[in-house]
Formats: structure tokens, sequence, C-alpha cells
């Protein structure tokens, strides 16, 4: 996988997304991490974003991040909706938990961007 950087209009979306969510990565907790993308092709298209500190991936599905996958008229909505989620929230995946080992039972789970936001707030550290 290529990891970059999205800095001008193509690739907008996503990097907007996850430097606005996570001014603190959920795993490491430093602040302000350099947040790199890079697009998962599957059943259901994610985005993947990777810690600049610890190279934790942290993943979204492509309609949640572009605000589609919260209709229940989308394939991503209907998946939620049969899986028990809700339909208003935003899930994230924690695909690896890069160099913070001690995280590790949190690898392949996936969480509401909210509980993974408080993750991240609890965990800030100052550099």
């Amino acid at each position: 996988m290529s990891f970059k950087r999205f800095d001008g209009f193509t690739g907008s979306i996503p990097q907007k997304f996850i430097d606005k969510n996570f001014n603190s990565c959920p795993m490491c907790g430093t602040v302000e991490p350099y947040w790199t993308l890079e697009q998962k092709m599957g059943w259901v298209n994610r985005y993947l974003f990777k810690c600049s500190k610890c190279e934790a991936i942290i993943s979204s599905s492509v309609p949640d991040v572009t605000g589609f996958g919260r209709s229940p008229l989308t394939t991503l909505g209907i998946a939620k909706a049969l899986s028990g989620k809700k339909m208003s929230v935003i899930y994230m995946k924690i695909d690896d938990v890069g160099n913070m080992q001690v995280t590790k039972l949190y690898q392949g789970k996936e969480f509401p961007i909210t509980e993974l936001k408080e993750m991240a707030d609890s965990l800030q550290v100052v550099e």
C-alpha cells in the first residue's frame, strides 16, 4: 500500500475527515498526527488512515466518510441495519495497531467514531 497525504483538491474529503475528527491518534495519543491515507477496494470500499508516529491504521467505509452511508437507501445503509448498527453513526475499524502492541486487543475491532475519539482524547501525549 502506498499511503500519502492529499492536501490538494483530489482526496480532500477523506483527508479533511481524518484531520478534523482525530487531532490525536487513538492508538499512541500523539497530538496532531500527520495522517496519510489509502483507499481499499472491496465489497465495501474503505479509506485507510495511517498515523505517522506509531503507524497504526484505522479505517472507515467510503460512504461513512462522505456522508452517504447514513442513508437507508444505500447498500451500506442496508448492511448496517442488518448487522444491528445505527444508521446515523460513523463506524471506524482499527485495522492495525502499528507500533502500539499494548493495544493489540483492539486490532480488527470496529467502534463508533465517538468511542474512538474518546480513546484518542484519553491518550493525548504532548510532544
